[in-house]
């Protein structure tokens, strides 16, 4: 009998101590602070995909042989896969490593691009590089303005050289089309000034860019268009001599003419909320050979992408309307037929889907 009670009594305590090992397990799994849920994934062996990627930065100014790092955040925080690829626009301008350290190379503008390895998730920094030679044209940091006639006095006596002066103007209008007497187009014309400027509107709080407001600005050689801007309206930037350009996420519409006839433009990052490229858009612009499409897009007008020198275009979606949007490409067929994915050129118009 004594022995019968024994065996009982080892049995519950055994039971016992399964069930406390049970709880202090998922107690220990509540408190993990890593991911969503304090980092508990009720199906650990599933897959998280990656949602996103940002930068700690969207512009940079480096003195030639000057480095900077950039840090990509991949969201969500415990995606299962989160390497990303780092990309220059243009390596004779700029350059970066594996580890997104950026190294200037020469006088110019690049984009430095950050690319998830799932999902193709992207972000891009703007990097103007300004001459070594005779140090720093801004030898007290970038300077910052709130009216255009300050601008342009601070500008005027800098020495008209190879070298591009970044410049920070915070202003709520830009006063009229490159044309209008006293707006910030027309001071970066060639009959206003004679020294190349890249132009930081990040602190502005205009909400477009309108019609004309930089066209034919050759002493335009970069710019960073503010957060609160949700249009780029028809020949904005037209024929002017950015080379790079990062269009926000908050831009919803790029309409006619918008960036035609910028032969140095190289490098454009579409934001992910614009649903319409219009007309001649980027018509003409010989030195961008890429360009990526966000899902956003949902109809490109007529030659949008006409004249260029393409050789990949990547579709985000599956279903965006192309209306003669590459002037009767073959382009347009092979999307029609193979939706979303990367397509490159070989020959004369033989496009592929990769």
């Amino acid at each position: 009998m004594k022995n019968v009670l024994k065996a009982k009594a080892i049995s519950r305590i055994a039971g016992i101590a399964v069930i406390m090992a049970v709880i202090a397990f998922a107690m220990a799994a509540c408190d993990d602070d890593n991911g969503p849920n304090g980092g508990y994934n009720p199906n650990p062996g599933s897959n998280v995909p990656v949602t996103g990627v940002t930068l700690n930065q969207n512009s940079l100014t480096l003195s030639v042989g000057g480095p900077a790092t950039l840090a990509a955040t991949v969201s969500p925080g415990n995606a299962t896969n989160k390497a990303v690829t780092w990309k220059s626009s243009n390596t004779s301008i700029a350059s970066v490593n594996n580890n997104g350290t950026v190294t200037a190379v020469a006088a110019g503008s690049a984009t430095i691009t950050v690319t998830t390895a799932d999902g193709g998730k992207t972000a891009a920094c703007s990097v103007t590089v300004t001459s070594g030679s005779g140090g720093n044209p801004n030898p007290g940091g970038v300077p910052t303005f709130t009216n255009v006639a300050d601008m342009i006095a601070w500008l005027k006596p800098q020495p008209a050289r190879d070298v591009i002066y970044t410049v920070k103007l915070n202003v709520s209008s830009l006063g009229g089309d490159s044309s209008t007497p006293g707006s910030v187009g027309q001071a970066l014309t060639f009959w206003s000034i004679d020294q190349n400027v890249n132009l930081d509107l990040s602190g502005s709080t205009i909400t477009s860019i309108g019609k004309n407001a930089f066209n034919s600005c050759e002493r335009l050689v970069g710019v960073t268009i503010p957060n609160s801007v949700t249009s780029i309206e028809d020949g904005a930037f037209w024929n002017s001599n950015i080379t790079s350009v990062i269009i926000p996420n908050s831009v919803r519409s790029i309409e006619d003419n918008a960036f035609g006839y910028c032969f140095n433009l190289a490098s454009v990052t579409i934001g992910n909320s614009v649903t319409t490229i219009g007309a001649w858009a980027f018509h003409a612009d010989d030195k961008l050979t890429s360009v990526t499409i966000p899902a956003s897009v949902t109809s490109i007008e007529n030659n949008a992408f006409y004249h260029m020198k393409l050789s990949s275009v990547t579709f985000l979606r599956a279903d965006t309307t192309l209306n003669n949007a590459f002037g009767g490409s073959n382009l347009e067929t092979a999307y029609k037929a193979g939706g979303a994915g990367t397509y490159t050129r070989s020959g004369d118009d033989t496009w592929t889907k990769r």
